[in-house]
């Protein structure tokens, strides 16, 4: 054999592997911004590195391969990998404008699966595809799950929990109402900031069952269990997370609560962990579950894998790596000019009375991820009350991901009834800028209020028609290169108007007296 031959053959094993890893890779660097931004899903930062050891603890046993040796098989998955090699360049632009479309982010993990799943199958046969396809989907739970089911959870599981804790406080001797997923005592409130990030380490402890699942190489039933346990732990830690937090602010107050708010969260999740992993010793010793582990191969393999060829693998590696410049050619040509953009500030202290600052607190800027914030309370001399957010981003990425939280989500969350969504309001100011609002009346069973809601950014595509960001607008943003850099949200709930329009009217006015159009945008990036 000769040198040239004996180095190619060496490079297979390499170049096969490199595929993988640059598919996966890629992928999580996507979803790298989320989880150190989303603290639901900071654990998604370990799954590559758990995943990584739960490959080599199977590629230590692994069966002896039988791949596949009809022709058509090889052809069949280059063809795959090629297709999804071209597939990456409208992803990543897609994706750019929209990284909280988790859509994308599903579509391209379950492809990427799919094809190691053929490619396993190539390398050797259906017993590799069997053996190693839980660690690369053990990959897929670092993925945010589907925004309905995320709200599901959100909507139901903390009612769930807030319920339970009230009838325990309740039996305690303590005065406690529910509404919605706020649990109210005579001295405050708790957990207003978690209606809208959901049960605590409950994505996380899924992931824990999953991989201590796999870890010690239970059958499916056992999983199955472990996965139902894991959640119906992560469960029942919140619950016990709830009530310690209700009864501190209850006996406290909540400024001694709030102390303790995150310190709480860390043990739902250790709490979680360690149940877990005291029913997998459950399992072993008690239950012993049947052998898995595959006889050892005793060392060089008899037969090689079929790898794939180098030239093929090294062509869609490159094609890949190619789509992150394409990417970035692509906004910078298509992207608005800042040059010529508008940008507005707001003038807060024009017709107001009473005019106060808040403090933001923390877990919202943790959810919205905005890098400057202002809350604002005032009355009018019609005895108006108002509330007042602004916020600007200038990462394009964190407005994408903060701009999933709106009025019609967060405000149910929170014991609110949404009792109209009206037409919008549509405000028009100098220089060409124009600010459209949502319209909505709220209620509780003390208030009514209406809430005015725009999104807005130096692009300028109206965000009227798509508070739940249908998907046209999604792929028109790509189109337009808008990665929402420079976006400004205002949020206003006026309480004291008998009518939407007398609301509308207010609102109309208080703008043209607050609002200050500058001729250039803030810098932004992506």
């Amino acid at each position: 054999m000769s040198q040239h031959t004996s180095n190619k053959a060496s490079l297979l094993p390499a170049s096969n592997f490199a595929l993988l890893l640059v598919f996966w890779g890629t992928l999580f660097l996507q979803l790298a911004y989320e989880w150190s931004h989303n603290d639901q899903y900071s654990y998604g930062l370990f799954v590559p590195f758990l995943g990584l050891y739960l490959f080599y603890l199977r590629w230590e046993d692994r069966p002896m391969p039988i791949p596949g040796t009809k022709k058509g098989i090889s052809r069949g998955v280059l063809c795959f990998v090629g297709l999804l090699a071209v597939a990456y360049y409208p992803i990543k632009v897609i994706f750019e404008a929209n990284a909280d479309w988790r859509l994308v982010l599903w579509s391209q993990a379950l492809a990427i699966y799919a094809v190691t799943l053929l490619v396993l199958y190539r390398w050797g046969g259906f017993r590799w595809v069997v053996h190693f396809g839980m660690p690369f989907f053990f990959f897929l739970t670092a993925i945010p799950w589907p925004r309905w089911l995320e709200n599901e959870l959100v909507v139901h599981l903390m009612e769930i929990v807030a319920t339970a804790t009230v009838e325990a406080v309740n039996m305690l001797g303590y005065y406690a109402k529910q509404s919605g997923n706020i649990i109210t005592l005579r001295n405050g409130v708790v957990s207003v900031e978690e209606a809208c990030s959901g049960v605590r380490s409950f994505q996380s402890t899924i992931m824990g069952a999953i991989f201590l699942g796999e870890l010690f190489r239970f059958v499916v039933g056992w999983r199955f269990i472990l996965v139902i346990a894991g959640a119906g732990l992560a469960v029942f830690f919140n619950f016990c997370r709830t009530l310690t937090l209700t009864l501190i602010s209850a006996d406290h107050g909540a400024e001694v609560m709030n102390r303790w708010h995150d310190p709480a969260g860390y043990m739902v999740f250790i709490s979680s962990m360690v149940s877990l992993g005291l029913l997998c010793w459950l399992i072993r010793v008690t239950l012993s579950p049947r052998k898995v582990r595959p006889e050892l191969t005793g060392g060089p393999f008899v037969r090689e894998p079929h790898w794939l060829p180098f030239s093929s693998m090294a062509t869609v590696i490159v094609l890949v790596v190619l789509s992150e410049p394409f990417t970035y050619v692509w906004y910078a040509i298509r992207g608005p000019d800042s040059q010529h953009n508008l940008s507005w500030e707001m003038d807060w202290y024009e017709g107001t009375q009473d005019l106060k600052f808040e403090d933001i607190q923390p877990r919202i800027k943790d959810i919205l991820f905005f890098d400057k914030g202002e809350l604002v309370r005032w009355k009018t001399p019609n005895n108006y009350r108002w509330i007042a957010y602004f916020f600007e981003w200038n990462s394009g990425k964190a407005a994408q991901l903060g701009g999933v939280h709106n009025p019609e989500l967060c405000l149910p969350a929170v014991g609110w009834v949404m009792d109209e969504l009206a037409d919008d309001l549509i405000w028009e100011g100098p220089d060409d800028l124009k600010l459209i609002f949502n319209s909505y009346r709220f209620s509780n069973p003390n208030q009514e209020v209406y809430v005015f809601y725009c999104q807005w950014d130096p692009q300028g595509y109206p965000y009227h028609t798509k508070s739940g960001r249908f998907r046209l607008d999604r792929l028109h943003d790509a189109w337009i290169g808008d990665r929402k850099a420079g976006k400004q949200q205002l949020e206003v709930i006026i309480e004291g108007p008998r009518s939407m329009s007398a609301a509308k009217k207010a609102l109309v006015s208080f703008l043209n007296d607050s609002i200050i159009v500058e001729t250039e945008s803030k810098p932004g990036t992506g």
